[in-house]
């Protein structure tokens, strides 16, 4: 039987227009997304699950909460691989470029310039996932 995810939790910082949603187990932060607001999209910084941790869907948790939180907006990210370093975790290298870009795809990012991926509010189904026919 598969244990439960935890749930995201949200921290905002009016300051900076950020804000992070976080997933945490006995206390300790095991998954994080970072998320700017820059008026004309929505900018994820950074999405990173704990390497003991990857592979049960935790990732796809914190994507999903962001693209809810910023439901109707265009979001974009740089397809680039993250490994936080500093926060005690182990050393990761993240997904290489393709299998990242392999995943953004799955959940309505098309490619743009130099690693650039964008999800469009006007291209997502109801579902959350672009139609195919929104290809061109």
């Amino acid at each position: 039987m598969r244990a439960s995810a935890p749930a995201p939790s949200w921290q905002s910082f009016p300051e900076l227009r950020e804000e992070q949603v976080a997933l945490h187990v006995d206390g300790e932060v095991i998954g994080f997304a970072n998320a700017i607001d820059c008026e004309d999209e929505v900018w994820i910084a950074e999405i990173a699950v704990h390497p003991g941790y990857q592979g049960r869907g935790l990732g796809t948790l914190l994507l999903a909460s962001v693209l809810a939180r910023y439901s109707g907006r265009d979001v974009a990210l740089s397809c680039d691989p993250f490994a936080p370093s500093g926060n005690g975790w182990p050393p990761s290298t993240g997904l290489p470029v393709e299998a990242l870009a392999a995943w953004y795809s799955r959940h309505g990012f098309r490619a743009g310039a130099e690693q650039r991926m964008l999800r469009t509010a006007a291209a997502i189904d109801r579902k959350g996932v672009r139609t195919p026919s929104d290809d061109g």
